[in-house]
């Protein structure tokens, strides 16, 4: 898989996808999420928010920090 490549299967998802080769946002089921690739180290990732941090309690914003440290492997969270 190479952007080229990955950026022809994002448009036929949605055709008014915007980005560059290698960095694309994608709207699918009135989500949007943010598609990077690194070619060099043959990475993707998928960054979908889903929820606002004003509306988590503090047991689930300490569940997603633990997740991410102990048991997401190479998914990850992140409270922005």
């Amino acid at each position: 898989m190479n952007n080229e490549r990955l950026g022809n299967l994002l448009r036929r998802f949605d055709p008014e996808l915007e980005g560059q080769p290698g960095q694309w946002w994608i709207t699918f089921n009135e989500f949007t999420a943010q598609i990077i690739i690194d070619e060099a180290a043959d990475r993707m990732r998928i960054i979908i928010p889903i929820d606002q941090t004003e509306d988590l309690t503090q047991d689930e914003l300490y569940r997603l920090l633990q997740a991410n440290f102990e048991s997401a492997l190479d998914a990850r969270y992140a409270i922005a």
